[in-house]
């Protein structure tokens, strides 16, 4: 019986150090220790687990067992996810997740396996909101509110605790070759399983709940917004031939005169307060004087209400 166990007890070692996703499960006389164990010796009947925090146990042999489970590992770096997909993949197992979140901070976020209502509230804590993107023209992108994730999908998520990595039991993993797109009238958002280059013009979640222009490559488990229409209001730009100039000054002069058929209030109402008048016309001298070409700002809501998150062009 000795001796069967020790060579059980062998294999589970080996066992652990042949596969790095792998989960370390130490029971002694019917309670679970949080602590791996990293060596084990015998003596008599007994037998001494040392741990990798440098503490030992003895006990009877007959009551301890070491028990191994596959973890699924990912992470935010170079860190071959796809990978761990091809071996995982479409299997529900623990996963082990380097991901840094701050509370309070809407970030973009793809997992590459499901998380139901309960994981995201016991992972990321009490209110944490998740949400996915319903619609974005040239000016407005809204997003709505969700209680799941689904894998390879692109969300922002707002946790109410910060992490920087993490662990979910019993998740579905995902069996995607990269994240999924959701496409917008002007933006698309494309989600990341391993870092991914943009072609085109394309916007990262950054500090300060801001979206800025990507240079290089998307950070895996993260997405971005890559923009499909130049079809944006230039500020000032009445005439429509692209550029702000003293014609298009002219034009908004004589339009507060004299009054015009045909006139672009939209682009003309420089500031935004549903009038075209000499505020405006002040505005627009000073964009020609700065060589400037102000396209209307982007409105980012959530549930059809003000994010706080921004778009930096």
């Amino acid at each position: 019986m000795k001796r069967i166990f020790l060579l059980l007890s062998l294999l589970a070692m080996v066992s652990h150090h042949a596969f790095a996703d792998s989960k370390q499960t130490v029971t002694v006389n019917g309670t679970v220790t949080e602590k791996s164990a990293t060596r084990i010796t015998f003596a008599g009947d007994n037998i001494t687990l040392s741990y990798s925090d440098g503490t030992s146990q003895t006990t009877d042999m007959a009551g301890a067992t070491i028990a191994f489970d596959h973890v699924a590992t990912f992470k935010d770096n170079d860190f071959d996810n796809l990978s761990t997909i091809q071996t995982f993949g479409g299997q529900t197992l623990d996963a082990e997740v380097t991901r840094t979140l701050t509370a309070g901070q809407w970030t973009a976020i793809t997992l590459p396996f499901d998380l139901t209502a309960n994981d995201i509230q016991t992972t990321f804590g009490e209110g944490t909101r998740v949400a996915i993107l319903e619609s974005a023209t040239a000016t407005a992108v809204n997003f709505v509110t969700i209680d799941k994730m689904t894998a390879g999908m692109p969300y922002i998520i707002c946790p109410a605790q910060s992490v920087s990595s993490f662990f979910v039991k019993a998740v579905t993993i995902g069996t995607m070759g990269t994240g999924s797109s959701i496409v917008g009238e002007a933006f698309t958002m494309q989600g990341t399983i391993d870092a991914q280059a943009a072609e085109g013009s394309a916007f990262l979640f950054g500090e300060g709940n801001t979206f800025k222009p990507l240079s290089g490559n998307a950070p895996a488990l993260s997405a971005f917004m890559l923009k499909t229409s130049d079809e944006s209001t230039l500020k000032g730009d009445v005439n429509h031939d692209g550029f702000v100039t003293v014609v298009d000054v002219m034009l908004i002069v004589n339009y507060i005169l004299n009054g015009a058929k045909d006139f672009d209030t939209v682009a003309g109402d420089f500031n935004g307060d549903g009038m075209v008048n000499v505020t405006d016309v002040m505005s627009v001298v000073n964009a020609v004087l700065n060589n400037a070409t102000p396209i209307e700002p982007i409105t980012i809501t959530i549930d059809g209400e003000e994010s706080g998150i921004t778009f930096q062009s």
